[in-house]
């Protein structure tokens, strides 16, 4: 059967017969006298012709993975973050608040605490900071608590530099009061580890 050479032939014939939807098929009450090939050719555009473009099947055949050298990969914030906690359980013994920033230099900018983390951490150590908790896929079981109430408690920026590579163990904890002074003298774009060594906290994974 040819398709399109005949008069009577409807683009709904044509569409359901080529396995094309009605809007890829230009609606005119004139009689379709185009072969299906020159009506096909007739729907490219200006900007992209898809029909004149190669279809490319995937391989049937599934490349082997490639392998990863763990040690060898960036230190990620996710990294730091499972390590780090388990860190502050077992040495700090007051409630606080912090942020986590990792940098593969030898220094972070400033404004990698963007302002809500700022002024978050600025209202835990100034208080009072009350807030509810969301399931928002960090707690895959069940929320531990509906909400909390920080109140003059102790706000960080945690920061590991050069992590460049697993294994990284120094990082700093900076008071955020002291950050934000040393943010605000405008000297610098970015805190470097000679400056994070003076207003914080030096520490070891």
């Amino acid at each position: 059967m040819s398709i399109g050479t005949n008069p009577e032939d409807s683009p709904d014939l044509i569409a359901e017969t080529l396995g094309l939807t009605n809007a890829a098929i230009e609606r005119t009450s004139a009689p379709v006298t185009k072969s299906a090939d020159a009506m096909i050719a007739g729907m490219a555009t200006v900007k992209e012709d898809r029909w004149s473009k190669p279809i490319r099947l995937g391989s049937t055949k599934s490349k082997p993975p490639k392998a990863v050298d763990p040690t060898k990969r960036d230190y990620k914030e996710a990294d730091f973050s499972l390590e780090v906690r388990k860190w502050m359980a077992a040495n700090f013994t007051k409630p606080c608040a912090f942020e986590l920033k990792t940098s593969p230099t030898d220094s972070i900018a400033f404004d990698r605490l963007e302002d809500h983390q700022k002024a978050a951490l600025l209202k835990v150590k100034r208080g009072p900071f009350v807030g509810l908790i969301r399931n928002d896929g960090v707690y895959k079981a069940r929320l531990p608590f509906d909400g909390y109430f920080l109140n003059g408690c102790a706000a960080w920026v945690i920061v590991m530099l050069n992590c460049k590579e697993r294994g990284q163990s120094v990082f700093y904890v900076v008071d955020i009061e002291a950050w934000c002074k040393e943010e605000e003298k405008g000297e610098r774009k970015s805190i470097t580890e000679q400056t994070l060594n003076q207003i914080g906290i030096r520490c070891t994974l």
